[in-house]
């Protein structure tokens, strides 16, 4: 069975996709071992091979979880043939996508159009209680990320 890509967006890569991914991931491989997920991050302006930033480094330690390997990557159309689903930190990152790249059209929406109701805002250039905030966001809202999950791919 092929692996369902689903790829996390928002602007450089370096704070709040890597953030999400792993958090996500850690989410599926404890609570849906069966499922067959592979969840990537990019950024519409990342500067490739950037680290994650030091705050959401720190906040995903504190959570058991590791970005030390992480090294930005760019949204671009070779990344994008291989994703089944893409969620967008925000409208904007989303508007961006459908506008510079083709077929995108009912497997791209916002995190807020899934799982909660609003964007994920930017932690960059904030301290470290902002990057906790969002953490506990992306994280308070894995259950329904999962029943998303399941109607996105039944």
């Amino acid at each position: 069975m092929k692996k369902k890509k689903i790829l996390i967006v928002c602007t450089g890569n370096t704070c709040r996709s890597p953030l999400a991914m792993v958090i996500i991931s850690d989410h599926l491989k404890k609570n849906a071992p069966t499922s067959n997920f592979s969840v990537l991050s990019a950024g519409v302006s990342a500067q490739n091979g950037e680290p994650a930033s030091k705050h959401a480094a720190q906040v995903a330690s504190e959570l058991g979880l590791s970005l030390d390997k992480h090294a930005a990557r760019r949204v671009d159309r070779n990344l994008l043939k291989g994703v089944d689903l893409i969620l967008c930190m925000t409208g904007t990152h989303k508007l961006h996508l459908l506008h510079n790249f083709e077929n995108l059209e009912g497997k791209c929406f916002t995190f807020a159009e899934c799982v909660i109701s609003q964007d994920i805002s930017d932690p960059y250039g904030r301290d470290i209680e902002a990057y906790r905030e969002i953490a506990a966001a992306i994280k308070n809202s894995m259950p329904d990320l999962l029943s998303f999950l399941k109607k996105f791919f039944p």
